[in-house]
């Protein structure tokens, strides 16, 4: 599966210099994750994360968390921080639109089309991390309420950008 997209990137509309492409090459991954697989930050990357493969066993895994100072909290964080980034990248767009010239408001308004369907898309990923970390309540939690968040704060958009088309 190549996460690599050609989108025109509207920079101004970008948080903290992160790319629209990056955003989405990470939701995307979060949306393959199955259950029984594992997240693992990716180091020196700002929005890095890839799938850890569980065959590997689990001291190696936990060596190589170790190792990288990776763990739940880690990579729970990450997730927020991704979530953010595209919720960041869509309020922008639907806050500073009229400024925009009409393409980069057809551009914009794609973007978040897009980043909507990924941030979606990404929810099934994080439904499966919840299973593969069933037995430990704490983090199950946390995961669930990221969900939740996240679900409110798409309606939020959905609302926010159904008004905006009405103005």
């Amino acid at each position: 599966m190549s996460c690599n997209n050609n989108i025109s990137t509207i920079s101004t509309l970008t948080p903290n210099n992160i790319s629209q492409d990056q955003i989405l090459e990470s939701l995307k991954i979060i949306s393959v994750i199955k259950p029984g697989q594992k997240l693992a930050a990716t180091p020196g990357q700002p929005l890095g994360i890839t799938i850890q493969d569980t065959s590997s066993g689990w001291l190696t895994q936990a060596l190589c968390r170790l190792w990288y100072g990776d763990g739940r909290d880690k990579t729970l964080r990450l997730l927020h921080v991704i979530f953010d980034h595209a919720f960041a990248a869509m309020e922008t767009y639907l806050t500073n639109s009229e400024a925009l010239t009409p393409l980069q408001q057809f551009r914009g308004s794609k973007m978040v089309d897009r980043l909507t369907e990924a941030v979606r898309a990404a929810l099934k990923g994080v439904s499966a991390l919840e299973e593969t970390y069933g037995s430990d309540v704490n983090h199950s939690c946390k995961l669930s309420l990221l969900v939740e968040k996240t679900r409110m704060r798409l309606e939020e958009i959905k609302y926010w950008a159904g008004h905006k088309n009405d103005e």
